[in-house]
């Protein structure tokens, strides 16, 4: 999964999938908590373009209210743990547009976002949509999404694909980590299209399942349904996150939608 696989930023090598960086000269590691990885994560895959405070609280917050201090300490524990100093640095400030990240990517993250999938990427997709909605389809879904990724790493459908194999095998099986996984290439997938709501839907669920945290999940799935209204799974989604918090009304009316939209959402 390209999301998971290291990469190298200036003087590091990045491991999202262990939320640690080392320097590429050698020496000890360092763990970033899981905020830091993800506000890495959002400036690694954003091609150098400058991001705004908004866009960087909906990418690693959920959209959660959170005030310009929590930011900016976030901001400044990351740029410590990447040793920032004066002469050298990661990630610029620019006073009332937002930050901007320093320095090349090299890896999968520095795939070129909004690019046309090759021709075998689409194809194991669609297959991977086939195999994902047939009976005990699961695990070879999973198998063509991987595919789809590799062949395309900057292609956004394929990681929203991905995440959504990973959320369905997590509900199916005790294994660790899936929904980590799943919350990673969901993320990637919105850093590569903002306008994709399947990633917005994945990432949502993502939330909701791995870190039980209700109202960044509710931002992301209600930012996928104005993106797109008639996608039917989004609105189940949506009426799962509001029952297990107990809005049973809106639920309902998000099922029914649901069921309206999809009759075997049901």
């Amino acid at each position: 999964m390209a999301s998971e696989r290291p990469f190298e930023l200036g003087d590091w090598r990045v491991e999202p999938a262990r939320g640690a960086i080392a320097p590429l000269s050698g020496g000890p590691e360092t763990r970033l908590e899981p905020k830091l990885m993800d506000l890495l994560l959002l400036f690694a895959g954003s091609g150098g373009r400058v991001l705004s405070k908004d866009e960087i609280i909906g990418g690693v917050w959920g959209g959660r209210a959170i005030g310009d201090d929590t930011l900016a300490a976030a901001m400044s524990r990351l740029r410590r743990a990447l040793g920032e100093t004066r002469e050298h640095r990661y990630i610029e400030t620019l006073p009332k547009r937002g930050y901007r990240l320093l320095g090349a990517v090299e890896g999968p993250m520095a795939a070129a976002p909004g690019r046309e999938p090759p021709r075998e990427a689409a194809e194991l997709l669609a297959k991977a949509r086939a195999a994902l909605a047939a009976p005990l389809g699961l695990a070879q879904a999973r198998l063509y999404f991987d595919a789809a990724v590799k062949a395309a790493p900057g292609w956004a459908p394929a990681h929203a694909g991905l995440a959504e194999a990973l959320i369905a095998e997590q509900l199916t099986s005790s294994a660790e980590g899936l929904l980590t996984a799943a919350k990673a290439e969901a993320r990637t997938a919105t850093l590569l299209d903002e306008s994709l709501a399947a990633g917005w839907a994945a990432l949502g669920l993502a939330m909701l399942l791995a870190e039980r945290a209700f109202e960044p999940a509710d931002a992301a799935l209600r930012r996928a349904i104005a993106l797109d209204p008639g996608l039917g799974p989004t609105r189940r989604h949506h009426a799962f996150a509001l029952a297990a918090v107990g809005r049973f009304v809106e639920a309902e009316r998000a099922a029914r939608k649901a069921v309206e939209l999809e009759p075997v959402s049901l």
